[in-house]
Parts: structure tokens; C-alpha cells; sequence
């Protein structure tokens, strides 16, 4: 199946999904999608008797009254100042107490927040002053409207305490604001630290070289664009905005990156499985492979004409080839 291609029922997304996590298996062994994130502000579900019967006194199945239910902790609002995003302008930020901002090169923005108590969960709160359209997709902040209106991107950030065990956390659009919402447990210590990054430009350079008569493209990334994937996999939402995005940033510094289909191929694909390599080398020669995420665990982004899938659907059989960098 071909990975973003419309099947006859029209899921698209469903198919792109289940091409993802196909070559995530294959090139990185993730773990299983976790579960839903529990808002720590929402009222606990009920299953059970009506709401008219007292917590203290629900029966039991013994008919003794059963023990109220635990309370929530509540949560707690902490500014960390005004967001300021414009098109063609540097993203600024006049920082609330609690978070330090460093610029970044290409325009983009580190957030430093730190949370001292740890009593209960915090909501972390980025004002968007004047209004643009924000969305929350898949573990990434979206900043303007998709693909020409797109102003900047807020990705899932790691979140520790003091003795680097991760806190779980959960970004979300609140009432005209980006939010992060930290919930710590007990065994978590000290002070706990979020590290956002704000940007727009994950491409920083494209570089021709040759290799085998044809052009090589050395594709590098910007300190954003290293954090949007944030050194892994990244999440679903991340690497859909880097295909899309960082595809149209490439070609743009690079017009020749638009022809052969395969370099666009290739560049799917480190996304997906390199995210870690500092360059990505796309090579003109490589076949058009649009089924790429199978044997993705050999082929490693590097395929070759024996690779691809036969007319019959077999592989065709393999023959020794210098290994290529990319």
C-alpha cells in the first residue's frame, strides 16, 4: 500500500497511520502509542448510580456503604507571559516570572519554564495576544493556518525534575492561549523543567554534491528543526508538519529537490527513521520507491533497484552494492 495514498473508502489519514507506525517499527523498535492523557482538570467519569446518590453512601455490592471517591487536586494557572507571532517576523515573548527565553538561530525561540510546586498539577500558559488560529494535532502546536498561512510551530516538550525522570505533561489550545499542562506524582523531586521551542524554519541548509554521475543533496536541519523531531521518532503530529513544511522549505532553498518523485521519497523517510543524523543525503539516482516503508529495516532510506518489489510482487533478488551514506 502506498503510504498517504487514498484508499476506495477515502481514509487517508488511516492509511497514513498505519504506514507510519509500519516503518517506526521497522527502523527504531518504538514502543506501543500510549493512552490517552487524563486532563487533570476534568471531572471523573461516573459509572455506576445516578448522581443523586451521596459519594459517601454509594452501595456497595456487600450493601455497606462504599468509601468516597479520591479528589482531584486542583490545578494550578502560571503565566508564562505573551506570545507574539507575525508573518515574516521573529516570534517574541515578554516572559512571565518563572520562564527564561533564549533566541535561537533562524528565528526561533527556547522556552525554559520551571515549576517548583509539585503539589498538584500546573497548566503553563502562553498567551497568543490578537488572536491567530491555534491547533493542538498530534503531541505539536500548530501557529496559523496550514500550509501558507503557517506562522509557527510549538512541538511537545520534555519535562523533568531534578533527577531527569520525565513528568507527564499535555499540550493544548485554552481560551486564546497555548498550554501545557504538567502533572507530577510523588516519586518526582525537586524543581521540574519544560523546555519549549517556538519556531517556523526547520530547514537550515541545502548542499549539492555528486555521487554516481547524479546530484547529492545534503539536507540540514536547524537547532528547531533538530527539537521538532526532538531526537526521536517524535510524534505523529511533528513529523506530519516536517513532510509537509520542511519539504517546502527544502525545495525552496533548492528548486532541483522537486524532480526525481524519489528524493521527496527519501526525504519522508529520514524524517521518519533519522531523525537523530545531523544530514540527510537525498541521491538523484535512487528509483522512484513509493512503497518505501517496506523492507524499510534493510534498506534503511538508502534503497536500490533490487529493493523495489518486482512486477509479481516478490523482491527481486538482491545483489552486492557499496553501501551508500544517507
Amino acid at each position: 500500500m502506498v503510504p498517504g495514498k487514498r484508499t476506495r473508502d477515502g481514509k487517508e489519514g488511516e492509511v497514513r497511520a498505519v504506514a507510519a507506525m509500519m516503518a517506526c517499527l521497522a527502523l527504531a523498535g518504538c514502543a506501543s502509542a500510549p493512552g490517552p492523557t487524563p486532563t487533570p482538570d476534568a471531572p471523573p467519569a461516573t459509572n455506576g448510580p445516578s448522581a443523586s446518590a451521596s459519594p459517601s453512601q454509594v452501595p456497595s455490592p456487600t450493601g455497606s456503604p462504599s468509601a468516597s471517591p479520591t479528589v482531584q487536586p486542583s490545578v494550578r494557572a502560571q503565566p508564562l507571559g505573551s506570545l507574539t507571532v507575525r508573518p515574516g517576523a521573529a516570534p517574541t515573548l515578554d516572559a512571565g516570572p518563572g520562564a527564561e527565553v533564549a533566541e535561537q538561530p533562524s528565528d526561533a525561540l527556547q522556552v525554559i519554564a520551571t515549576v517548583a510546586d509539585r503539589s498538584g498539577p500546573t497548566r503553563l500558559e502562553l498567551r497568543l495576544p490578537g488572536g491567530p488560529e491555534l491547533t493542538v494535532n498530534g503531541g505539536v502546536a500548530v501557529i496559523g493556518t496550514l500550509p501558507d498561512g503557517f506562522l509557527a510551530a510549538v512541538p511537545e516538550p520534555e519535562v523533568l525534575d531534578e533527577d531527569g525522570q520525565p513528568v507527564a505533561s499535555a499540550l493544548s489550545a485554552r481560551d486564546g492561549s497555548l498550554v501545557l499542562t504538567v502533572t507530577p506524582e510523588e516519586r518526582h523531586t525537586g524543581v521540574i523543567t519544560a523546555e519549549l521551542w517556538v519556531g517556523r524554519q526547520v530547514i537550515d541548509a541545502v548542499t549539492v554534491a555528486t555521487e554516481r554521475d547524479e546530484p547529492m543533496y545534503a539536507v540540514t536541519r536547524t537547532p528547531f528543526g533538530h527539537a521538532l523531531l526532538g531526537g526521536g521518532l517524535g510524534t505523529p503530529g511533528a513529523r506530519e508538519l516536517f513532510e509537509q513544511q520542511g519539504w517546502r522549505q527544502a525545495v525552496a532553498l533548492q528548486p532541483a529537490l522537486s524532480s526525481p518523485d524519489s528524493l521527496k521519497q527519501q526525504f519522508d523517510c529520514h524524517v521518519l527513521g533519522a531523525p537523530r543524523k545531523q544530514s540527510w543525503n537525498l541521491e538523484a539516482y535512487r528509483p522512484d520507491h513509493p512503497d518505501w516503508v517496506r523492507g524499510a529495516l534493510e534498506h534503511r532510506c538508502n534503497w536500490e533497484p533490487e529493493d523495489l518489489p518486482s512486477p509479481s510482487g516478490e523482491q527481486a533478488d538482491p545483489s552486492p552494492s557499496p553501501s551508500e551514506s544517507g
